[in-house]
């Protein structure tokens, strides 16, 4: 009995993303001889044999509905102990099938067997044909010859477009249906959960919620999920009713439900449904035959009928009902809350359960309003303790650059903005540069990757990528088709596998798929879903107690989005345990990066934090800007799902968003990142905003601001490296690595080396070696001397016409000197635009840096502080003239920093050495403290 992997099996590409369908068993996908060979045993052993002629005259729809009322929806396990039904199955249908589908009815059976027919190997047909038929009528072999029959006739339901309905259609209920198959052995900490839950049960009818906090891969849905159904076993009038924010939370408990109900009784039948935008309405809450729902929150809450969402639920809670919360954090959220009064209104006896890996909402006053919502404390497990335990691995995550640089439509863009990468714009990373990438970096270290998952994101890339590696002598499966027998052909090929192994696949390793010594996952496809990426890493977490190792390597391959995409990062995911990150380094080789401590406890700063201020710098690492010299991380905004950084010079930015959202009031911009416009980096993401406001919607709260601090300075660095003992070039260049690596340098600048490069100039800068200039991007501002005047405003001095000046007379100079490169790069319609900030900040003087959002995204820009808009007398036009030639300088040379050539080009300026010092000392002429968000 032989099986060779099949690269490319067909599958409708189109839908490979974005289709919803269900399978479910229908007596129409039964041969009709078949059908009526069944009836007759049936019909025959139960001396009905008057039905027996009434068959023979049925076909098509009607037979398949008699079939139903006769023998069950799907066939009931009952009638397996009816002898002639066995038999029947056995000589009419069995024959039929494909060898896969004999081989995977063996091995079912053989799980049951003793030896030898337990490790048997028929290679025939006629062969495995007559292992069948040697098997005793036993309970095992009646099981299992149903659940194949079940599963050869299952049939894909697609969504079904409902008349009238905006966007989306109606998918039509899905069963539930008992298999007795064997359920997976459960942890302790899922038995603790169970038992406590059914503790809940006994409690006062008006007194039964409580919070299960089970991190990623502690088998977090599978504890609630066969909790449930045990209790739908128990109870037939029984339902549930489960909520969550995102369809694709619903779809994936809806899933849960649907393979883990296999593991109940094989009487066991019971209807679900998926209810959101794309799926069924919530009018299916009022079906009487319904069990279970699976429902986006926002589905229940639409519309304006406090009356109608108040009536559907009083009847779908008509019957004892139990109320699970997914992500139950979110549950602090008004309309959370509302939703929650309005079920203990119509019934204060419902049980309500609340799922979460992050019981600690932002704001105020939440934690505890989540311990109040679900006050009993089901459980609640650690990512350490399960890695102490040996349940979970310690992931390690490695990086790989592709310098693959990928530029999308706007109308991919805007998809973007509401879901994932479809399965088109993940098409353009298969390429056989990125490919042969890939498969390099798996064989230079297979022994240590050693079984591998490797996640892509169409049909064709895993099919190139699966070719690439059989060319390099490596031993690949690809696993894409939705047939179920492909799928466990493939994954027994997979575990049997004695050595390093690689698993290409498209989108099915994602769920319910028992691989424990997969040791590595290479991301080989982008992904903005916290879901996909909590999926793809959980398939490798698995510790030494689980069947896994002590640690599990997630290989993410980065890509340079042209259009500033903030794709996630493993280490982005808050709740898996919290990783090593491993870089190659640059002439060091693989090696773990070192923390970055925390000035205030000196706990190191966790790298999802460190992730997302390396996004915050990757407008200027991705455009190849000079970098900021300093910026001080203070703390970080902790919000239910991710962690926001705050930094110094973007504090009063914050503030003003955080207050208008929470008063109502508008602000004077037209989007909200445009707040950031006028900072230098480290400026916030999209994403970190939009995470922030959401928060502060959803919560009605002040978001929770983590005070840390981390100082990135250039100056210091420098100054650091000039008072070191003397040391030899080889020490010298690891106390620059530990500087690098240990500090937010390694988040602001792209590689060591220019790291190293920049350095080298602050440190000629600082020893006196070369003359150093002012610095307006992060001018020196100490504390001012008492008495100093205070800059006055004059609101009708215009920074335009400076900047236009300021621009002819670089050009000018430019050309005189033969310069007539740069000279072209200061005509008007390449100039950066020139703008006073909206108000005074605290952080720079001047600032030249990429438009950070709207249509002019990454577009240069020059903006002044506004704090200088002051009368002449004070702060001259030759000073201002100045000021914007140095962020000329830099829109001439966008990579140098303050290097030799832009110092070449600065001094050009006329009077250059009076104007620098002039610019340089105003805080020692002029209090500048006084400057803030006010206007």
């Amino acid at each position: 009995m032989t099986h060779q992997p099949r690269i490319g099996v067909p599958v409708n590409e189109v839908d490979e993303q974005v289709a919803r369908t269900v399978r479910v068993f229908r007596w129409e996908a039964v041969d009709a001889p078949l059908t009526r060979a069944l009836l007759t045993a049936v019909y025959g052993a139960s001396g009905q044999q008057g039905e027996i002629p009434k068959v023979k005259k049925l076909d098509g729809e009607r037979l398949a509905e008699h079939a139903a009322k006769a023998l069950g929806r799907p066939l009931a396990a009952k009638h397996l102990e009816t002898k002639a039904v066995v038999e029947v199955l056995r000589s009419k249908w069995i024959p039929t099938l494909s060898n896969d589908a004999l081989d995977d009815l063996i091995w079912s059976i053989q799980l049951s067997l003793y030896e030898p027919e337990r490790s048997a190997t028929p290679n025939t047909k006629a062969q495995r044909l007559e292992f069948l038929r040697q098997r005793n009528n036993t309970k095992n072999f009646r099981k299992n010859l149903r659940s194949a029959f079940l599963r050869a006739h299952k049939v894909p339901q697609p969504a079904q477009s409902k008349p009238g309905a905006k966007g989306g259609g109606h998918v039509a209920f899905r069963e539930l249906v008992g298999l007795d198959e064997t359920p997976i052995a459960p942890y302790p900490h899922q038995r603790e959960a169970w038992a406590n839950l059914d503790r809940l049960l006994t409690r006062q009818a008006d007194d039964r919620a409580g919070l299960l906090v089970l991190p990623t891969g502690s088998g977090k849905s599978f504890t609630a999920v066969h909790w449930l159904l045990k209790q739908l076993e128990a109870d037939p009038h029984l339902r549930v009713l489960w909520v969550a924010d995102q369809q694709e939370l619903v779809e994936q408990a809806a899933r849960e439900f649907e393979r883990d109900a296999a593991t109940m009784p094989d009487d066991f039948v019971r209807r679900l449904r998926v209810i959101h935008s794309g799926a069924s309405p919530k009018s299916a809450l009022a079906d009487p035959d319904l069990d279970v729902a699976c429902v986006t929150r926002q589905s229940l809450i639409a519309g304006k009928s406090a009356d109608l969402l108040r009536g559907l639920l009083e009847s779908f809670l008509s019957r004892p009902t139990i109320v699970v919360i997914d992500e139950a954090h979110h549950a602090v959220a008004r309309t959370y809350q509302d939703l929650l009064g309005v079920i203990r209104d119509v019934d204060a006896t419902t049980v309500r359960i609340g799922l979460t890996a992050t019981p600690w909402p932002s704001g105020q006053g939440m934690v505890a309003l989540l311990e109040s919502t679900f006050p009993e404390h089901l459980i609640s497990v650690d990512t350490l303790q399960l890695m102490r335990d040996g349940i979970l691995a310690q992931p390690i995550v490695h990086t790989v650059v592709t310098d693959e640089q990928v530029k999308l439509e706007e109308g991919e863009l805007e998809i973007l903005r509401r879901g994932d990468f479809s399965a088109s714009m993940l098409r353009r990373l298969d390429t056989e540069r990125r490919n042969t990438l890939v498969v390099d970096t798996w064989t230079y270290r297979k022994e240590q990757w050693g079984k591998t998952l490797v996640f892509v994101g169409s049909i064709d890339h895993a099919d190139h990528l699966a070719e690439t590696f059989l060319g390099a002598g490596v031993e690949c499966l690809v696993l894409h088709s939705e047939s179920e027998l492909h799928r466990i052909h493939v994954l027994h090929e997979f575990r049997e596998a004695n050595g390093p192994i690689v698993l290409v696949s498209v989108g099915m390793l994602l769920e319910g798929v028992d691989i424990p010594d997969a040791r590595t996952a290479f991301l080989a496809r982008p992904t903005l879903s916290r879901i996909l990426m909590r999926q793809m890493i959980g398939r490798v977490l698995r510790g030494p107690a689980a069947g896994g190792d002590e640690c599990a390597h997630v290989v993410a391959l980065e890509d340079h989005w042209l259009d500033g995409i903030d794709v996630l990062s493993p280490v982005d995911i808050r709740e898996v345990p919290p990783p090593e990150v491993v870089v190659d380094g640059e002439g060091q080789g693989a090696h773990r990066l070192p923390a970055v401590p925390d000035e205030i406890s000196g706990e190191p700063i966790p790298e999802n934090i460190l992730r997302r201020v390396e996004r915050a710098y990757a407008e200027v690492v991705h455009n190849r800007l000079f970098t900021v010299e300093s910026a001080t991380l203070i703390g970080y905004y902790q919000l239910s799902d991710v962690n926001v950084p705050v930094f110094e010079h973007t504090l009063d930015a914050w503030n003003e968003l955080i207050e208008a959202k929470l008063d109502g009031s508008k602000l004077p911009v037209k989007s909200v990142l445009d707040l950031f416009g006028d900072l230098a980096a480290p400026r916030p993401t999209r994403r970190d905003v939009d995470a922030v406001v959401t928060e502060v919607l959803a919560t009605g709260k002040w978001p929770t601001l983590v005070e840390i601090k981390s100082v990135f300075s250039m100056h210091a660095a420098a100054r650091r490296l000039l008072n070191a003992p003397a040391m030899t070039e080889k020490a010298r260049i690891d106390w620059l690595r530990k500087e690098y690596e240990s500090t937010l340098a390694r988040t602001a600048f792209a590689s060591f080396h220019a790291f190293s490069e920049a350095l080298g100039q602050h440190v000629l800068m600082s020893s006196g070696a070369i003359r150093s200039v002012a610095n307006p991007e992060a001018p020196r501002v100490a504390v001012p001397e008492p008495g100093l005047p205070r800059l006055h405003r004059k609101t009708s001095r215009e920074i335009e016409p400076l900047s236009r000046t300021a621009a002819a007379k670089g050009r000018e100079l430019l050309w005189d000197a033969g310069e007539h490169d740069y000279a072209d790069w200061l005509t008007p319609s390449n100039l950066p635009t020139v703008r006073w900030t909206r108000r005074p900040v605290r952080s720079t003087f001047a600032v030249w840096v990429p438009n950070i959002g709207g249509k002019s995204k990454g577009a240069p820009v020059v903006r002044v502080n506004r704090l200088l808009q002051a009368p002449k007398t004070q702060v001259p036009d030759d000073l201002l003239e100045y000021l914007l030639w140095h962020e000329l300088c830099h829109h001439l040379l966008p990579a140098h920093g303050h290097d030799a050539e832009f110092y070449r080009l600065l001094t050009m300026w006329p009077e250059f050495a009076r104007l620098d010092h002039e610019l340089d000392s105003l805080p020692e002429r002029y209090d500048l403290d006084w400057a803030s968000t006010s206007v």
